[in-house]
């Protein structure tokens, strides 16, 4: 059986994996350098379980969930790969920014990001930055996205105030002239 601190220091590396796969998730930084870490630390805690008592329960479902997040990194990495060489593919054929919409738009789906282009959201003041400053009604420059597993916000979303305009006044035929002039 484990002593109180080798199961401390595992119980940290298993944490400190865990985190590092959510920021290989989460980050645009290279999944290449961030998964060799993990790799690394995975041999370690690996190691560290089988070798001091590699039937134990606690060894078994720490292996068990670090291999499916490491499945689940790599298979995020196999999608990403086919989205990379779709666009190439697409880009190759000289497919315009028109012609990408539905492919970019596939991807958005499949990563169940929610695209958020109301300025009225109830979420409005956490999903946009405005970029002057006013009181009044907004327009989006740039939509949010917000991830539908998660409900996180991926990206945050541009708004700008729009002028106020003055009410004109308006006048409608010959006779409404002639009342405006009295």
């Amino acid at each position: 059986m484990f002593s109180g601190r080798k199961t401390d220091r595992l119980v940290r590396e298993v944490r400190e994996l865990a985190r590092v796969l959510e920021e290989v998730r989460r980050s645009g930084k290279k999944q290449e350098d961030l998964l060799s870490i993990v790799d690394g630390r995975s041999s370690l805690v690996f190691d560290a379980l089988t070798l001091q008592n590699p039937g134990s329960t606690v060894a078994a479902e720490a292996y068990d969930g670090l291999r499916k997040q490491i499945v689940a990194a790599m298979s995020e990495r196999a999608q990403h790969l086919v989205q990379l060489v779709q666009l190439d593919a697409a880009l190759a054929r000289g497919v315009d920014a028109e012609g990408l919409r539905p492919l970019v738009g596939e991807w958005i789906e499949q990563a169940r990001l929610v695209r958020i282009d109301d300025p009225a959201h109830p979420r409005a003041a956490e999903l946009f930055t405005a970029l002057d400053e006013g009181d009044g009604p907004v327009e989006v420059v740039t939509p949010a996205y917000v991830d539908g597993n998660t409900d996180r916000v991926v990206r945050a979303g541009e708004v700008r105030h729009v002028p106020a305009t003055a009410p004109e006044d308006t006048v409608e035929g010959p006779q409404d002239v002639e009342e405006a002039r009295t």
